[in-house]
């Protein structure tokens, strides 16, 4: 049943205008900053021969093109989410669903597997582009890999949350505007100084982006695994928990 909900919801994504409008935006955007990146390096290329420690390709690469591709991800990723349970539940739609022989959870979760899906093809397709370089160079896959590993679990991230967000409210633009104030939050947590050391260190562990870092670097952290499956299991959760205190109310 959850894979039928997600392929169901994969659908009526790629049914929609927005989606294909804010996949070519994206293409565009990854296009122009793959190009630029490169076209930066080639031209350090002789001041980075001189360098001991100077970047690779692969690592000028990631830093330039995939590291922005983050913010990208969290840009689009309450505009997808934003109609997944609040245009149903404004709609009358949600409460068919969820009158049918299927657990809370089960719709959660195959709601959100459909919109992290449509993200996950669209961040292969970024991969495309840095792997296209195999037939001119030998880039550091491992290095390409962590960094595209990193932001999956990113944009898994912060699809989970906007997925709450479009369980709060029955208005589109509300659940995309919330999703996106709290993601920008948790973006710009880690990113302040602080008096006390203890208080930075709890809040860059709380920002999403910071958990990031690792992959970009080329490391697979567990604790950044784990950090990132927690967040997506908790805002899952608050959303299955939303959705059956609605189911409960209409019951009664």
């Amino acid at each position: 049943m959850i894979a039928t909900i997600a392929a169901q919801e994969l659908r009526l994504l790629f049914r929609s205008p927005l989606a294909w409008i804010i996949a070519a935006v994206m293409q565009l955007v990854f296009a122009w900053l793959f190009l630029a990146a490169l076209e930066e390096y080639l031209t350090l290329q002789p001041k980075l021969a001189l360098r001991e420690s100077a970047p690779g390709l692969t690592a000028f690469l990631i830093g330039k093109y995939l590291a922005p591709a983050a913010i990208v991800m969290l840009l689009i990723s309450p505009l997808l989410s934003m109609r997944t349970l609040a245009e149903e539940n404004r709609s009358g739609s949600l409460i068919l669903l969820r009158a049918a022989p299927v657990n809370v959870s089960s719709i959660v979760l195959g709601k959100f597997l459909g919109v992290f899906g449509l993200q996950f093809i669209l961040l292969l397709l970024a991969l495309l582009m840095p792997l296209s370089l195999l037939f001119f160079t030998s880039p550091d896959l491992g290095s390409l890999l962590s960094a595209f590993a990193g932001l999956v679990f990113f944009s898994a991230a912060c699809t989970a949350a906007s997925l709450y967000f479009s369980s709060l409210t029955r208005q589109p633009m509300v659940a995309a505007f919330s999703g996106f104030a709290t993601l920008l939050f948790l973006w710009l947590l880690g990113s302040g100084s602080y008096s006390s050391e203890s208080t930075s260190l709890v809040l860059h562990n709380l920002s999403l982006p910071w958990h990031l870092n690792s992959f970009l670097q080329g490391l697979l952290d567990t604790r950044d695994i784990i950090y990132y499956l927690l967040f997506i299991a908790l805002f899952l959760a608050l959303t299955t928990i939303k959705l059956d205190s609605l189911r409960h109310t209409e019951s009664s």
